[in-house]
């Protein structure tokens, strides 16, 4: 159980740039404990990583879509986010895994087929290729369009950045 713990911890250093990390390994958690943390006068910055059980077909196959905030990909998490469109995320774009986007020979810009259980097709553009993994699958969309997208709202990560290192633009 320690080296499991100690493993994990290795994960979010590398991956992570937060002061603090809720997180569970079963079934999620309210997405008020995100709001929550946003209230504290101490912190500067909370994101969340969403899942869901339900799944999407991605370019005909099932597939898991995560779900982080814009201001997350290059903030308090360290995606590495090759030609990362901000706008294009927050407004239904999806980041793409390296490995998918190379099996696939998908660029930036490339629009793929997708449909949700919730709101049928609706193909992604592809607004980015992110290289680090550690706790995302291969797609990835801003938490405002995964609302749109799926029923199950559930976060399963948590993470915090101290409002002094926030404002010292310290990620």
């Amino acid at each position: 159980t320690a080296s499991v713990i100690r493993s994990i911890d290795v994960l979010i250093d590398r991956s992570i740039a937060a002061d603090l990390t809720i997180s569970t390994p079963v079934g999620g958690f309210s997405t008020a404990v995100r709001e929550a943390l946003r209230d504290v006068p101490e912190v500067g910055s909370a994101t969340s990583v969403r899942y869901s059980r339900e799944t999407a077909r991605i370019a005909g196959k099932g597939a898991t879509v995560d779900a982080i905030e814009p201001e997350a990909v290059d903030g308090l998490m360290r995606l590495r986010v090759a030609d990362f469109d901000r706008d294009g995320f927050a407004s239904g774009g999806v980041l793409v895994a390296r490995t998918k986007a190379d099996d696939e020979a998908w660029q930036v810009g490339d629009l793929i087929p997708a449909t949700f259980t919730t709101v049928g097709d609706r193909p992604l553009v592809i607004v980015g290729i992110f290289e680090e993994r550690e706790f995302l699958d291969e797609y990835v969309v801003a938490i405002d369009t995964y609302e749109q997208l799926f029923t199950e709202q559930r976060d399963f990560f948590v993470f915090a950045g101290a409002a002094v290192a926030w404002a010292a633009g310290k990620w």
